[in-house]
């Protein structure tokens, strides 16, 4: 079974559900960046609401739309918090936003080592291209442990040591 790269019900939600309850702003908006949002109206709805929240205004449908500016910004608004069936769901929401995020930076990093795995160069600089390709992602998602740095470098040794 396949999904889209992208929700836009999860991310009208995270914004609604802040749009309703702004003391959820902060929790909410946690793990989240403009950038993870697929739709660009979202994206800009988001920031205008961080932007709101690190001013220590207001953030309501008329607010975040006066912040937006431009044509429609109030339709915007207003029916990403109409559109909202409650505030509730406000993380499980901003997960699926974060997921798909990731998703699509995957999709990214595997069309550029399909074009490095065509590229003419050793193979032991493909692998090594293609693996930074997988660690640039953002691992926020992929892994909950932290590694240092030292570990990660001696991993890498031992198993360039193996294939050698």
């Amino acid at each position: 079974m396949t999904r889209e790269p992208f929700s836009l019900e999860a991310e009208q939600g995270v914004i609604g559900a802040m749009l309703i309850d702004p003391s959820l702003i902060d929790s909410v908006s946690a793990d989240l960046l403009s950038s993870d949002f697929y739709f660009a109206d979202n994206a800009d709805a988001f920031s205008a609401v961080l932007e709101l929240r690190a001013e220590s205004s207001p953030v309501d449908f008329l607010t975040v739309a006066e912040k937006m500016g431009g044509v429609g910004a109030i339709a915007i608004t207003a029916e990403l918090q109409r559109n909202t069936p409650s505030a509730a769901n406000a993380m499980t929401y901003a997960r699926i936003v974060k997921e798909r995020s990731t998703d699509r930076c995957l999709i990214a990093a595997a069309q550029r080592i399909h074009e490095i795995a065509h590229n003419d160069m050793p193979t032991v600089d493909k692998v090594s291209a293609a693996q930074s390709e997988m660690l640039s992602i953002d691992g926020t998602a992929a892994t909950p442990e932290i590694s240092s740095a030292k570990d990660v470098m001696r991993q890498h040794l031992v198993e360039l040591e193996r294939r050698k």
